[in-house]
């Protein structure tokens, strides 16, 4: 449920219709096609969900709070490990070898993999947010092959000029806990910083093991440091630094018939214990710098991410006959993702605008899955050990006419890249 204000009436003249438009929409800035425009001016299917908005609905905590709010966005909740936000139904969840089918940025920075979890953004991408821009089908022109189903970019909240100091908190069910802090300074005239930190925690979970014991508790702990820098008016540097530690359950099997009791749908013959974490930081250095005639921005983005997961898998069915040993399936994925961009946007001249830019994209990915990796007979015990090295880059460039006195625009877009793939996957029976 989500709570807002309502609109207060708004008295108007009858021959002031302007006025009442005015007073009622509000114009949202974007940057989705890469250059600062009205969001109403973008010629395709695009969203954007405003600082204003995110704060009268008290905040987005993660990818469900913001995919709730726009019409066309879901999530593909195979297991939490390979979710993934679909548009318009484009997701590939179930396919590990393949990239998300929509575009992830942050600040403007693509961090995408095929790796566990790199389908998805980080809980860090969604806190603390000024505003969100959703573009609807197929970007490639853009933003890349990988954006089939369209592209979503979340941008952090910069340091600001005046000084505030905000602490909040949530208390729920199951002992879930959260606390936030955020702080905002401005040093001098050309500096400034922006503090914030989450620590959230339910340490009571739904399910049990047989013990009795809780296998799906929660922790969440997010810090982030923006500084921002602009010793002219022409110069614009902001560098972000972002860790998280997250502890979750990637998947249980619910039982499959249910008892006269239904607190007995939530106990499971778990007996070895559920343990699943990822470890994120993320470095992000945005420069613009205006000219005479554009305006030249440069993105570049560091991201470590490291995903364990340890699961029972002798309890999800009948035909296993391991109920009674304590045997694991013991996965970990290691990510090393860089991403830098340049592009100059070009001033409007008359009725034309265009820009040009070029990106370059890398990754490493090491994963190794380890089934039931304590000492068994069983002859389906596998080891696998998967790697992958990607590299990419490309240059593009798009431009736009407006007809004179015809509600009409010609656009073009066109994109040339390059990638490269490496790797090999080693199994063991």
């Amino acid at each position: 449920i989500v709570f807002a204000p309502t609109m207060p009436m708004i008295s108007l003249a009858q021959d002031s219709p302007t006025l009442a438009q005015e007073s009622l929409i509000e114009e949202v800035l974007v940057t989705a096609r890469k250059r600062e425009e009205g969001l109403q001016d973008i010629p395709s299917s695009a969203a954007a969900i405003s600082a204003a908005l995110i704060e009268g609905i008290g905040g987005i905590f993660n990818l469900r709070d913001m995919t709730d709010l726009v019409a066309g966005v879901s999530i593909n909740e195979n297991q939490a490990a390979e979710s993934e936000p679909t548009i318009r139904g484009a997701g590939q969840a179930r396919n590990r070898a393949s990239a998300s089918a929509v575009g992830l940025y942050r600040n403007g920075a693509y961090f995408a993999t095929n790796g566990l979890m790199g389908k998805t953004f980080a809980r860090l991408d969604t806190y603390d947010l000024e505003r969100v821009e959703i573009l609807r089908g197929p970007q490639g022109a853009l933003y890349g092959r990988n954006a089939l189903g369209g592209a979503m970019n979340l941008i952090s909240k910069k340091p600001q000029d005046e000084f505030s100091f905000d602490v909040g908190g949530a208390l729920g069910q199951r002992d879930f806990q959260r606390q936030e802090l955020k702080l905002n300074a401005p040093i001098n005239e050309q500096f400034g910083i922006r503090i914030s930190h989450m620590n959230e925690e339910r340490s009571e979970g739904f399910y049990t093991d047989i013990d009795n014991r809780d296998v799906d508790i929660e922790k969440f702990r997010h810090s982030r440091v923006s500084l921002r820098y602009q010793p002219i008016n022409a110069l614009d540097v902001n560098y972000v630094f972002d860790t998280q530690s997250q502890t979750f359950t990637n998947a249980i099997f619910a039982s499959r018939t249910l008892r006269p009791d239904i607190e007995d749908a939530f106990s499971t013959t778990i007996n070895s214990p559920m343990l699943s974490k990822n470890e994120v930081e993320n470095h992000n250095l945005s420069i613009d710098w205006t000219l005479n005639g554009g305006t030249l921005t440069s993105v570049t983005n560091q991201r470590d991410l490291k995903v364990g997961l340890r699961t029972d898998v002798d309890y999800i069915a009948p035909i296993f006959p391991l109920n009674t040993l304590n045997q694991q399936t013991k996965q970990s994925a290691d990510n090393k993702i860089f991403f830098q961009e340049l592009r100059y946007v070009a001033e409007s001249v008359g009725n034309l605008n265009w820009l040009i830019g070029a990106d370059y994209f890398s990754y490493e990915n090491t994963e190794v899955i380890d089934q039931w990796f304590q000492p068994t007979v069983q002859p389906n015990s596998v080891f696998r050990d998967y790697r992958t090295d990607s590299t990419s880059w490309a240059i593009f460039g798009s431009a736009e006419y407006t007809l004179k006195n015809l509600p009409v625009r010609l656009t073009g877009e066109i994109r040339y890249a390059q990638d490269e793939f490496d790797g090999y996957v080693l199994d063991y029976r």
